[in-house]
């Protein structure tokens, strides 16, 4: 069937064999399947949706609420949150199941999720296992690594995104992340049977929860580590937890309040759940939108508080400020550069290079970068497809085929029997 999406108004299809995975992901609970119903929003926007929840770029320093020290985070400091230092998020010094709540039957599921997740302290950063690997995020096992963002078991690395069991390897995007099993609208998650989940790494049977790890059996939950049967940050036993959530999965599939937050059963969470602001987050990468759209949507905006370019250096800006006059043979490039700052030749923003940077780029007879890590990423991305495909035609034998290289690119597109006639 098809059906035309409720955000952009393309119309989409939902296949025979779509329907056969929402029903076989569909959870039961005390004995009854609660149905997955097909989605209302198409695949792009869905995966926009999802995008939206994870900031991939913007670091920024403010203090601990649980200590007071400076830290490195995701959330900038005029976010509301609570923000514990990773140090502290993961210790014994506070417990997640002191914001437990009744789930009330009156209001909507979103609202009350909303008012739970603004009240339980958030990790400064989702990293585990790291070694000398402080400025990164999203990250697992890496070792004297920097700047890395979707990674695990790195060594030696900087700039990278989405690259992970990588060595001495440094500006690059997209290798291979783990798997999922039998989840639908997960974000940033590692896990089986997860419905609408973000930052859910190693928990199975999760559903619309965020920040926890090790868990089972969970549902509207969030920062928990290695509990079982909650609901809302609260403890039940198992025939409790199978009863209430069941009613709270019927609760959400009649609707209730669905007009106001825009999410029901089986979709992922709204906008205006998301912890940063759209323009911090990867979907601004894929899906540019100006902020009057963002705002409409129910995202946040960041307004940048620095009208120079802002600076890209971790900790604060020293040294001299040097532009143009850095020698592009790496073997003039004296040791002094590390005491210094270089202006991106694009942004304008400050940068510097790190001692064991500038043994990479001698090691393998690179110049130094002239544009700093954010216009780098941004170049690389430029050569990224969209994710959308379009109906054209095979610019050899005429045939009608699906391409990701929309009519307005000025590429040759042939389809795959005259490509491969072609290269072979």
């Amino acid at each position: 069937m098809t059906v035309p999406c409720i955000q952009c108004q393309i119309v989409f299809e939902i296949t025979d064999e779509d329907l056969e995975f929402y029903e076989k992901i569909s959870p039961i609970f005390a004995g009854k399947k609660h149905l997955i119903p097909p989605p209302r929003l198409c695949p792009i926007c869905r995966h926009q949706r999802r995008l939206a929840f994870r900031n991939e770029r913007k670091l920024y320093t403010r203090k601990s609420d649980m200590s007071g020290k400076s830290m490195i985070t995701i959330y900038s400091p005029d976010k509301p949150y609570k923000v514990y230092d990773q140090d502290e998020w993961w210790s014994d010094n506070w417990d997640s199941l002191e914001y437990g709540r009744d789930f009330d039957f009156t209001r909507n599921f979103a609202e009350q999720f909303r008012e739970l997740y603004e009240e339980v302290p958030r990790v400064s950063l989702h990293t585990i296992g790291n070694e000398n690997s402080y400025y990164s995020c999203y990250t697992l096992y890496l070792k004297n690594c920097y700047l890395l963002f979707g990674a695990s078991y790195n060594e030696d690395c900087k700039f990278l995104h989405n690259s992970p069991k990588s060595v001495c390897s440094y500006d690059g995007v997209y290798t291979a992340p783990d798997g999922l099993q039998f989840c639908y609208n997960a974000c940033s998650t590692v896990g089986s049977n997860l419905i609408a989940t973000y930052f859910v790494w190693y928990c199975d049977r999760a559903y619309y929860s965020m920040d926890c790890l090790n868990c089972t059996n969970i549902f509207g939950c969030v920062g928990l580590r290695n509990k079982h049967y909650c609901i809302f940050n609260k403890q039940y036993s198992r025939e409790e937890y199978e009863v209430l959530a069941g009613k709270i999965v019927e609760h959400m599939q009649s609707g209730h309040g669905c007009d106001g937050d825009g999410m029901r059963w089986g979709e992922f969470f709204p906008y205006n759940l998301a912890p940063c602001c759209y323009n911090e987050t990867v979907a601004a990468e894929y899906f540019p939108l100006e902020k009057e759209r963002a705002l409409a949507l129910g995202a946040m905006w960041h307004e940048e508080e620095n009208s120079d370019g802002g600076s890209q250096i971790a900790g604060g800006a020293t040294g001299e400020v040097l532009q143009n006059e850095v020698s592009c043979d790496i073997r003039q490039v004296g040791d002094d550069i590390l005491e210094k700052q270089l202006l991106c030749e694009k942004s304008g923003k400050k940068y510097k290079i790190t001692a064991p940077e500038l043994k990479f780029y001698r090691r393998m007879k690179l110049p130094i970068p002239r544009k700093c890590p954010d216009i780098r990423h941004y170049d690389r991305l430029e050569l990224h497809n969209a994710y959308r495909v379009f109906d054209r035609q095979c610019a050899k034998c005429g045939v009608s085929m699906k391409s990701v290289y929309g009519h307005e690119r000025s590429e040759i597109v042939y389809c795959e029997k005259c490509y491969l006639a072609e290269v072979y």
